[in-house]
């Protein structure tokens, strides 16, 4: 797929970033469908649903001047932290190793990691990608400790980011797995997101 095609309609297009189609291949145990394209088959042991959603950018982007930049040199360790028990019901953990990856990216920016602190403790982070080839931003990561969540600091975190990509970004789009208790989907609309693009991950048995 070419950029200008991608650019027509990115989340039905792909279900990923552009730039991640360009430099990631695809497991050989996963087939990956719109939902438009999806046929019930018994082959997949298990089958995930991500929405993929976009933001055009049109109205002018609220700023939150009580998030500040994270500092990667000073805050990593208090990050994966943060992020480790945000997700502790998920059972997603982070690692210095995979922070590094994400520096990394071509896509890296700095001024797109965030955080919220509260009485010297960083309660919410966010983190996003800039993509110079097709003016897209991505937001990848918005987390919340248990016991802030659901007090809008999730809301703050993803409008932040928002605004600050809206200085270089044409767009920005972000995906996450529809069958979650959390309900980013919901979060995401809240802050002006739109769309209905659904994705099938489907694995194979081993």
């Amino acid at each position: 797929m070419t950029k200008e095609e991608y650019l027509v309609n990115p989340c039905a297009n792909l279900s990923i970033p552009y730039w991640k189609h360009l430099l990631f291949k695809q497991p050989k145990n996963i087939n990956i469908y719109h939902e438009n394209d999806y046929l019930e088959d018994n082959l997949y042991s298990h089958i995930e649903k991500y929405f993929r959603l976009i933001h055009y950018l049109k109205k002018p982007m609220k700023h939150h001047q009580s998030i500040s930049s994270i500092n990667i040199g000073k805050d990593m360790e208090e990050l994966i932290l943060q992020i480790n028990q945000s997700y502790i019901n998920e059972r997603i953990t982070v690692s210095k190793d995979d922070i590094q990856r994400w520096i990394n990216h071509p896509t890296y920016d700095h001024s797109l990691w965030v955080k919220v602190v509260v009485g010297g403790c960083m309660i919410a982070s966010g983190i996003a990608e800039f993509d110079v080839n097709t003016k897209e931003g991505v937001i990848e990561w918005v987390q919340v400790l248990p016991k802030y969540q659901r007090q809008g600091y999730g809301k703050m975190v993803v409008q932040e980011l928002v605004y600050r990509l809206s200085k270089k970004a044409d767009f920005v789009t972000v995906s996450g797995r529809l069958d979650n208790d959390s309900n980013p989907k919901r979060l995401y609309e809240d802050s002006g997101f739109e769309g209905s693009d659904v994705w099938y991950v489907c694995y194979k048995e081993p």
